[in-house]
């Protein structure tokens, strides 16, 4: 590592590239696996034309997005880190989208945009990082914990006064993890400590029983306080000493799925008919993945609870879906779409455009993640909830979406079922939204996300540049 105000050696990398041993392992590194015109011309036959399925628009769209920013406290200290985690949502009235003209033209309106962006809502929080404990914890660690927890109970993630803890509760419900005691009184249960690691090992049908109201329980070994956020364990990957955009990261992931949670559950037990009508559009694949990755078995419980309801009642379940702007699905589909076609120099586009594809795991083993060993074991087995499926639209646009599975739980031979597109009742809809709302801003971007990432998202300057002076001004008024 170089010293403060060091520059850096112009001469530095020599040493590396005459290594034979780093030649020798840049070698042996295998290419990217692309698949010629020949090897996909069987797969381009599976491409469905996006004509044969039709569908109205859902009357409301939610999307979801989210950042995150790591701030030093001051030049001083600058191992001491805070970080800022901002997620927004915007709700799009797609009738008043339509009125305002938006789509008839290949720009945006501005005016349009402002209108639409008061229907925008943001919700943010802090966490300590590296050498930041609060004087009630006895470790970074524990603050880290701790904050967590709070803000999921505190009032600005309330809606009609259900908080975000009120809703992960829910989800560790559906996973089995709450108790109820001969009075009653029901607790979350904790099959080992978060902060000892104390366990079976310790003590025979070991348990930390925690209150579900305070979402705090004591280790009956070491005495420690566990807390609900615990149930996360992206503690795990948090420092005490470094940086934590690992970790912030994760929770940022994962409270993007929980809001949407958030919404469709307080919906569905409000107003189910409205639901049905909705689009919840969230950024990035139905996928959690790190220590909380076993939440996506919880939120396929639950929406399958409300699939089965709404038929029952003769409503059609709400469309859930995430979009890919990056990533090595989208990567290989824009490599793929540029092979030649033909022999001579002739600009076409290998896949058809106006089509869409359900990447199956045969063709993902083949051509996508061709290092992965087990080919029968299902792709996302233990972080997925949905179907990736790649489009084409007219325009050229290439997006990559993800459509929540229609089943209660994964099981035998899901390889095979999780492809059947018959089972996917809202595809027209989902294929519907991407033709409506593709956005000629950036490249496979909709105007949803579009909105509530601008809302989101942190730049370095100056957005970077406000977080760090209002870090620094509040630790140097300590």
């Amino acid at each position: 590592m170089p010293f403060k105000n060091e520059s850096a050696s112009k001469h530095g990398h020599a040493q590396i590239t005459s290594n034979p041993d780093v030649k020798k392992f840049l070698e042996k590194c295998p290419d990217v696996d692309v698949p010629t015109k020949i090897d996909l011309e069987k797969y381009i036959q599976k491409f469905q034309s996006i004509d044969d399925y039709n569908a109205t628009l859902p009357k409301l769209l939610l999307a979801i997005d989210g950042s995150f920013y790591e701030s030093f406290v001051d030049e001083e200290y600058p191992s001491r880190q805070v970080g800022y985690i901002k997620i927004s949502s915007v709700l799009l009235n797609m009738e008043k989208y339509l009125d305002v003209g938006m789509t008839k033209s290949k720009y945006i309106n501005p005016r349009e945009i402002a209108k639409l962006q008061k229907e925008i809502d943001t919700v943010s929080l802090a966490l300590p990082g590296a050498y930041v404990r609060l004087p009630d914890c006895d470790t970074v660690t524990e603050t880290f914990r701790k904050t967590l927890l709070d803000y999921l109970q505190g009032d600005t993630t309330k809606l009609h006064g259900r908080s975000l803890y009120d809703t992960l509760i829910i989800l560790i419900d559906y996973l089995g993890r709450i108790s109820e005691n001969e009075n009653g009184e029901k607790h979350i249960v904790f099959s080992k400590c978060s902060v000892n690691n104390c366990h079976e090992g310790e003590k025979k049908n070991f348990k930390i029983y925690l209150d579900i109201k305070t979402g705090v329980g004591v280790c009956p070994i070491c005495k420690c306080k566990n807390y609900a956020s615990d149930v996360l364990r992206t503690f795990e990957e948090f420092s005490e000493t470094e940086s934590n955009v690992q970790a912030y990261s994760r929770i940022m992931s994962f409270l993007e799925h929980l809001l949407s949670v958030h919404y469709i559950y307080y919906l569905w037990k409000n107003n189910l008919q409205l639901l049905s009508q909705m689009c919840i559009f969230l950024d990035g694949p139905l996928a959690i993945f790190g220590p909380s990755a076993v939440f996506r078995k919880a939120i396929m419980l639950l929406l399958d609870d409300i699939r089965q309801e709404a038929r029952q009642v003769g409503l059609d379940e709400p469309l859930v879906m995430g979009l890919s702007k990056s990533g090595r699905v989208y990567e290989h589909f824009l490599k793929v779409d540029k092979i030649k076609v033909f022999d001579k120099e002739e600009k076409k586009d290998f896949i058809p455009r106006n089509t869409f594809f359900m990447i199956s795991d045969e063709y993902r083993y083949r051509f996508i993640d061709s290092a992965q060993k087990n080919h029968e074991k299902n792709h996302g087995e233990g972080t997925y909830y949905g179907q990736d499926i790649f489009v084409k639209t007219k325009k050229g646009g290439r997006f990559v979406i993800c459509l929540a599975y229609p089943f209660r739980e994964k099981g035998a031979d899901f390889q095979q079922r999780k492809i059947e597109l018959s089972k996917y009742k809202k595809i027209a809809q989902a294929l519907a939204v991407i033709h409506e709302l593709e956005a000629d801003l950036y490249e496979n971007s909709v105007v949803p996300l579009v909105l509530a990432h601008k809302h989101t998202s942190i730049s370095l300057r100056p957005g970077g540049k406000v977080l760090d002076i209002l870090t620094t001004d509040a630790f140097n008024k300590k």
